[in-house]
């Protein structure tokens, strides 16, 4: 990975903090973050490659060893040299890009670590002859470099100016001709080295000679391309909607799965942007289902409950645990069961015909019983102990309430692991597929079709490990998106709420 070779180099500035990332960039370092499941510097060094530039340098300093590793391991054969910056927490980018003056002795492209491009931005760039700046000509964004052209060049590049000034938005990408380096880097050592302007941007330095005229670039107009720095959880957001395929293949799916808790409602408070989302399905015909792991209501208490909401939902719409339990069981034979449940679900079973037995059953049923005792759990932990077949609804550890998070059935689980040293044989809510299966054999619909919306890691999302489900991950609920860093599970797709979706279905 030491090597430089051939006739363009790619100087990637990547020494930074992240602090507005934070807490993400507390685990990771910034290039690292991921948008549509890629790490940012994936994105930057693969556009790179695909335009012929296989001569990487990159400048890391904060948890610069974690970039080291992952571009050791993600590109194995490809000439990347990583320079350290030691003094990343008392320096800037223009430190970092001193720290390559050995290496500016041809034709450069230069970028900081946290922006996502497409790839074309890199080969329109390298056919120019001449030093340019990728700007998106007549966008403004205040926490970006503008910059202002005079008889087709570059005289000012800062925050700072205003929009009647600005030619447009730099997007941090420049090609330096070798020509104009031996200028830049005279002027860069004295930036550095004798007016100690160790804290500033590149752009500072840049500045200067645009507007002295050392250097002559020309804005390379890039409007219309996709790109977007990441500087915040915002821009995570918009990164995620212009650069995720899978989002933009929505469209085409047939079956919808929607999650309650989390997604649609916290408690008995309605998540606004889950009743525009489902008020758009049903108004464009796109068939879809509510889908809850929550076995403590019946599908009957679940449609009341909706329509108390004023979801446009219908009890054909929703899809319980239990009721997949149910089926199983039947199929089983099994009649006399131990359950443990509430009332209102204790009675949702008589209709369909078991018997609560707690002498003689065949098997010992545990649901979200939230009017769970000591007595019942004893039962079951006796029953278990001997050897009787042991199924649950779900494997949720908490629900969510407006209160804060709750025990669920979870949360019963291990305590009867630990009682009796057994797990259920068998689950039917998610991460389980029993639950989706019957509903799509009845429309006639393959996997690849569906899409599963949740807002839980390890049921929601975990539907589509090793299989061909479209997961949406919603930010509304219990997942944070910190949260997906050290989470082997990982969504297909990304959002802040159902209503940002709407444009995609």
């Amino acid at each position: 990975m030491e090597s430089i070779k051939g006739d363009m180099r790619a100087i990637i500035l990547a020494a930074g903090r992240g602090k507005r990332l934070w807490p993400i960039t507390d685990k990771i370092p910034k290039p690292l973050v991921r948008v549509a499941n890629t790490p940012i510097i994936e994105y930057q060094i693969k556009n790179l490659l695909a335009s012929g530039i296989e001569n990487i340098i990159i400048v890391v300093g904060y948890k610069g060893e974690m970039i080291q590793s992952f571009c050791q391991a993600r590109f194995p054969s490809v000439n990347i040299k990583i320079i350290k910056n030691a003094d990343f927490l008392k320096t800037n980018n223009a430190y970092s890009f001193y720290l390559c003056r050995r290496y500016l002795d041809r034709d450069i492209i230069l970028m900081n670590g946290d922006v996502i491009f497409e790839e074309d931005i890199i080969k329109k760039l390298i056919n120019e002859n001449s030093t340019c700046v990728c700007v998106d000509k007549g966008a403004y964004a205040d926490e970006s470099m503008k910059i202002v052209v005079e008889n087709g060049f570059i005289r000012d590049i800062s925050k700072t100016i205003p929009a009647t000034e600005s030619y447009g938005t730099s997007i941090d990408i420049y090609k330096i001709s070798k020509k104009d380096l031996v200028t830049l880097k005279v002027y860069l050592q004295k930036f550095i080295e004798v007016e100690r302007n160790l804290n500033a941007w590149t752009e500072v330095l840049l500045q200067k000679l645009f507007r002295e005229r050392k250097i002559l670039a020309k804005p390379l107009n890039i409007e219309g391309y996709k790109w977007v720095e990441i500087d915040n959880y915002e821009d995570l957001d918009m990164a995620e909607q212009i650069f995720n395929k899978k989002l933009h293949s929505l469209k085409n799916k047939k079956l919808i799965f929607i999650d309650g808790d989390g997604t649609l409602f916290i408690g008995n408070r309605v998540i606004k942007e889950g009743k525009t989302f489902l008020d758009f399905l049903k108004k464009k015909g796109k068939r879809f289902y509510f889908v809850t792991n929550n076995s403590s209501k019946t599908i009957y208490e679940y449609y009341k409950k909706l329509k108390e909401m004023n979801f446009n939902i219908t009890p054909g719409d929703i899809l319980v645990s239990t009721d997949a339990l149910i089926k199983f069981l039947l199929q089983k034979n099994y009649k006399n069961i131990y359950l443990v449940a509430n009332r209102e679900v204790s009675k949702y079973f008589e209709e369909k015909g078991f018997i609560i037995d707690g002498n003689n059953p065949d098997c010992v049923v545990l649901t979200y019983d939230d009017e769970i005792t000591y007595k019942k759990l004893k039962t079951a932990a006796i029953l278990i102990n001997r050897n009787l077949p042991y199924y649950a609804t779900h494997i949720d550890k908490f629900c969510p309430t407006e209160e804060g998070n709750v025990p669920d059935i979870g949360s019963y689980i291990e305590l009867l692991k630990a009682t009796t040293g057994k797990y259920p044989l068998a689950t039917f809510g998610k991460p389980s597929l029993n639950i989706i299966l019957p509903v799509l054999k009845e429309n006639r619909v393959s996997l690849e079709d569906t899409v599963i919306v949740g807002d839980r890691l390890y049921t929601d999302i975990k539907m589509g490990e090793n299989n061909n489900l479209t997961t949406v991950l919603v930010l509304s609920g219990e997942t944070r998106r910190e949260d997906l860093v050290d989470s082997k599970i990982q969504p297909d797709i990304i959002i802040k709420n159902l209503g940002e979706l709407v444009k995609y279905i």
